[in-house]
């Protein structure tokens, strides 16, 4: 077995506080590296493994059993910038007016991650996935 990277972002405050708690009790003292400061966990172990143990740790901080779901949503508009500008000035101009209330919601996409679906990277599955997915 290798060392695994786990990226900790998507855990909650409390979870990664008793998160080394977790890993001593299931068998990995000595056997990873946390560095909190990049939320970032090596251990020797696999991924599946550690799905596990992230979902212990979020149940125990949260005291109930349940999963952490993260969502995510794209939305999409149009918005035509008058006069000779440069790009970077009319992204400017084009971000300020969200600021100011124009609409971006057309036909948004809405995805859905959790900590034990994906611990490398912070990737969201989109509605259309989920079908596609096993229970």
């Amino acid at each position: 077995m290798k060392d695994y990277r786990c990226n900790l972002t998507r855990l909650s405050k409390k979870a990664k506080e008793i998160l080394p708690e977790i890993l001593d009790k299931n068998g990995y003292a000595g056997r990873y590296r946390l560095d909190t400061s990049a939320d970032r966990l090596v251990i020797n172990s696999t991924s599946n493994k550690v799905q596990e143990l992230f979902h212990k740790a979020e149940v125990e901080a949260m005291g109930e059993e349940g999963r952490m779901i993260f969502i995510k949503q794209e939305s999409f508009s149009t918005l035509w910038i008058p006069g000779k500008k440069s790009i970077k000035e009319a992204y400017t101009e084009a971000l300020d007016a969200v600021e100011n209330g124009w609409p971006v919601d057309q036909n948004p996409i809405t995805a859905v991650g959790c900590v034990e679906d994906s611990v490398e990277e912070n990737t969201y599955r989109e509605e259309w996935q989920l079908e596609y997915m096993p229970d």
